[in-house]
């Protein structure tokens, strides 16, 4: 699952036409958590922050927040091990975390964005009237 821990919203003026929307999405943290008193497996809680930047100043909408990232012993410790030295994630794994971390903030940034009155930052679907 996907764990938000801090959101910045904030609106600092009104949208006049078209905007830029710009949005940025990083793995901040990999760390190895010690549950095997409640799972049979350590798993990795792996650190995001998600942040939309709308031009001229007009808003921006931050996530940061968390996953726990399950898969053998070896793999976990082969990722922290890459993560610790380089920064890095492999990237096979590294697109998958990042899809299903951007999936859940687009769906969170969506709705913080319609409480602010604020363009969507990815295209809605649109009805067309047939001919």
């Amino acid at each position: 699952s996907c764990v938000i821990d801090k959101v910045n919203i904030e609106k600092k003026n009104d949208v006049k036409g078209k905007t830029e929307i710009r949005n940025h999405l990083e793995l901040t943290n990999i760390e190895s958590l010690n549950l095997k008193n409640q799972i049979d497996q350590n798993p990795l809680k792996i650190s995001f922050a998600y942040s939309l930047e709308y031009k001229e100043n007009i808003a921006s909408i931050l996530f940061q927040g968390h996953i726990l990232y399950l898969d053998e012993d070896k793999k976990l410790k082969e990722m922290l091990a890459e993560w610790t030295k380089k920064k890095k994630v492999d990237p096979e794994i590294g697109v998958k975390l990042l899809n299903f971390i951007a999936t859940k903030c687009h769906i969170k940034a969506l709705a913080a964005a319609d409480e602010l009155n604020l363009p969507p930052h990815i295209p809605i679907p649109r009805v067309k009237p047939k001919n």
